[in-house]
């Protein structure tokens, strides 16, 4: 028998008194009655209608088939909806049922290497979309389809053990993704959002900050693959959305190149200030702005990269500033209270790792001191000083780097992806244990960087005093500049007619006017700079000869000017307008207008 199943809120409601069965391959009539459970269990309670509500997904999904939108130029940068995209369990294949109904838009020609990225993570090849194709009617060979009704985000966790990631790749992207594709009168989007996690992974212990994004529990690749509906089966929804923005990402983990900032960073301290406001009210953090007291938080590691004189350091540092000193560890504080605490300190110091991730928390004007074992040259890791550095963070970043090869213990004894060397031979291991500087890399095992950064490190007290002073010298406690430039709109009326110079020729030969021929031109200012502060305001004016591809460009700084410079009598000219202020703010030209 083959049936529909609903699935709302992420859970499967189980099979319904009414159940929806699928036409069977004799062409007979869908039948809606009351069927029992084939293995004899108290059906689930669902809706009593006798017919489902209009805007449920039509039971005959063989009439309707797949469709799907996309947007994007490439599969790196491509997004798109679908509906009623399906996924095997079985085969671990994504479905589109090709039907009737079938809409294919923004589809390229040929789906190499993939129709789109399922991780923020550009081009990863593990991390690639693409689905199988299949006829309308080959949902005949498949004994159930569970629908999953109303929207629904799939995408790829790129590392759920990693709390950098976590923020970077996947979070700070859904929630922008989230407020591009969906609306909400009470958020930036819709909480009813249901969130897809297709990579395979478990869990992992940051599963609820996931679930922050929805009110509607979030599904793993496991929940999709279900014992209790033996045979083949199938999971539609009705609308999917695929692809996550990458607008948000400013750093690229170097899987082609040596890691490194992305060039032209997109993202703004504003979106990611929302982000972080976002997650402290979903946690039920209440933002503390009064500042009525500083203290500094130092991310403690209790297994490797350890600070051995951490101790020392936090006494020093009390002793110096005046400052409560507090240490916070993934051991002794559950994710929440790393949030809430590192929202409401003045100073953050750690070792660089994921959890530094934390630092886009931090309230403005705070400082972040980040670690560097030695040999490891801070200007070749910068996922957190470029971050800080975003204009309008209002964050002060110093990078402190161990130069002292005595203060340093190496572990060449562990496992290799924990920086262990053992397993190279001699003469390897001696080029490891001498470098001072690790030659630039790509990611993600090299054994030379990974024999460096799992180091532990003895703090030099003094330097390190006086990196913090140098940070305190250049906070400020105000807020940041986060201002942006406010565009003039197009100028208004432009009016242009051909005349000739001086104006008084009123008493010359009517063959004698065109000795001077001139076009003039007049406009009224755009309507917003009433509004708007400036210095200056100039105009930028375009006039090109009809027929012609050149053209002369002007700037005056008054709106009705006669140009005589190459102006012909009995010619016909086009002339375009527009607004500049400071002389770096461009506005749009007005529409082209005819001079005759």
């Amino acid at each position: 028998m083959r049936s529909l199943i609903y699935l709302m809120g992420g859970i499967i409601l189980g099979v319904c008194t009414q159940r929806y069965i699928l036409p069977q391959t004799d062409n007979s009539q869908t039948s809606v009655g009351n069927h029992g459970d084939d293995r004899g269990e108290q059906n689930a309670p669902c809706r009593q209608d006798d017919n489902p509500p209009t805007d449920f997904p039509d039971p005959n999904l063989r009439d309707e088939g797949s469709s799907v939108w996309c947007k994007g130029s490439n599969h790196t940068d491509r997004t798109c909806k679908f509906q009623n995209l399906c996924y095997s369990p079985g085969e671990d294949d994504f479905i589109f049922f090709h039907g009737p109904q079938s809409v294919l838009n923004g589809i390229p020609g040929n789906l190499e290497p993939a129709l789109l990225d399922m991780t923020s993570v550009r081009d990863h090849n593990s991390l690639y979309f693409t689905y199988v194709d299949l006829e309308a009617a080959h949902l005949d060979y498949f004994d159930n389809v569970d629908f999953y009704h109303g929207d629904n985000v799939i995408f790829n966790r790129f590392n759920p053990d990693n709390l950098m990631h976590v923020l970077h790749d996947d979070l700070l992207p859904l929630f922008t993704t989230l407020s591009q594709i969906t609306s909400s009168d009470e958020h930036l989007f819709n909480l009813d959002t249901r969130i897809i996690l297709m990579e395979g992974w478990k869990p992992g212990e940051y599963k609820d900050l996931y679930q922050l994004f929805s009110d509607v529990p979030v599904v793993l690749k496991s929940n999709l693959k279900s014992t209790e509906s033996p045979g083949n089966n199938l999971i539609c929804f009705r609308n999917a959305f695929l692809g996550l923005s990458k607008s948000t990402v400013w750093y690229d983990y170097g899987f082609t190149k040596p890691q490194g900032r992305v060039a032209n960073v997109k993202t703004t301290a504003t979106e990611i200030r929302q982000f972080t406001k976002f997650v402290e009210k979903r946690l039920g953090i209440v933002s503390d702005d009064s500042r009525a007291e500083e203290f500094i938080v130092i991310l403690s590691r209790k297994i490797n990269r350890l600070l051995l004189n951490e101790g020392e350091l936090m006494f020093a540092l009390i002793q110096q500033f005046g400052l409560k000193v507090m240490s916070l560890s993934v051991e002794t504080h559950a994710i929440r209270e790393q949030i809430e605490l590192v929202s409401k300190a003045s100073v953050l110091i750690g070792v660089h790792g994921s959890l530094m991730s934390l630092s886009m928390f931090l309230r403005e004007s705070a400082v972040v001191i980040e670690i560097f074992p030695y040999a490891v040259n801070p200007e070749k890791y910068t996922p957190y000083k470029t971050m800080a550095t975003i204009t309008g963070m209002n964050l002060v970043y110093r990078a402190w780097r161990n130069t002292k090869v005595e203060n340093t213990v190496t572990h060449p004894e562990n496992p290799p992806h924990l920086g262990g060397i053992q397993h190279l031979s001699d003469d390897e291991q001696e080029v490891i244990t001498q470098s001072k500087d690790v030659p630039v890399h790509q990611c993600c095992s090299d054994p030379q960087w990974l024999y460096r950064i799992y180091q532990d490190t003895v703090v030099d007290i003094g330097e390190f005093i006086e990196t913090l002073k140098s940070a305190f010298s250049e906070r400020t406690l105000e807020s940041g500049n986060t201002s942006v430039n406010l565009y003039p709109s197009k100028v208004k009326n432009v009016t242009c007619n051909l005349t000739r110079t001086p104006e008084d020729y009123s008493n010359l030969p009517s063959e004698e006017i065109w000795d001077n021929p001139a076009l003039a031109l007049s406009w009224i200012p755009p309507w917003n700079v009433k509004y708007l502060t400036y210095d200056s305001i100039k105009y930028e004016v375009w006039i090109q000869e009809s027929g012609r591809s050149d053209y002369s460009a002007w700037v005056v700084s008054v709106t009705e000017y006669k140009f005589t410079k190459h102006i012909k009598q009995d010619t016909s000219y086009n002339a375009w307008v527009r607004c500049i202020l400071n002389d770096t703010i461009v506005g749009p030209f007005a529409g082209a207008v005819v001079c005759s």
